[in-house]
């Protein structure tokens, strides 16, 4: 009878000391600066048909090389497998208005793209410049061709269209099915 008593405690014993370890976690670990950091969005026709989706997130403040500038890593994937890429299609592209002044294409192997975990290596990658502006608040306008243009608005440290919890959320939601 023991035995028994023993058994059914076990599983809960194991599950008290699973979620005491992952409250040491850093809540800004790099993953998790660049959920927060972090707006994505689709490009339609006028039949509502996706053209292009895009991932754009803000780096400037998780990486101190790119303070001096409004710097955000670009993702786009657009599905007229004739385009692939910035470099062969007419688009626009502005940050609150501005035009980018630098975009430097992020090779396929790039150890960039297996250490943020949003940026698909299916995509065109981009490290995208822009000259810096005192706002928190990022408003993203990407168009090509006739196609609707894509909205994103990021706040800085705090991504509007975070389309994943955090960490510390699924930590806290966890803990309160239980």
């Amino acid at each position: 009878m023991r035995i028994k008593h023993f058994l059914f405690f076990l599983p809960i014993i194991f599950t008290s000391c699973y979620f005491k370890n992952f409250e040491a976690i850093k809540v800004n670990n790099l993953n998790e600066r660049v959920f927060e950091n972090s707006a994505e969005g689709k490009i339609l026709d006028e039949d509502n048909n996706i053209q292009a989706y895009v991932k754009a997130i803000y780096v400037s403040d998780i990486n101190p090389t790119f303070q001096n500038d409004d710097v955000f890593l670009f993702s786009f994937y657009f599905f007229d497998k004739k385009v692939q890429g910035l470099s062969n299609i007419n688009y626009s592209l502005r940050m609150n208005g501005i035009r980018p002044y630098k975009i430097e294409e992020i090779p396929q192997d790039s150890k960039i793209i297996h250490q943020v975990k949003l940026l698909n290596p299916w995509c065109n990658n981009y490290i995208i410049y822009f000259k810096k502006v005192q706002t928190d608040k990022f408003k993203i306008k990407f168009s090509y061709k006739d196609f609707r243009a894509l909205k994103l608005n990021i706040l800085k440290g705090r991504g509007e269209l975070r389309f994943y919890p955090t960490l510390q959320e699924k930590l806290i939601q966890s803990q309160k099915e239980q």
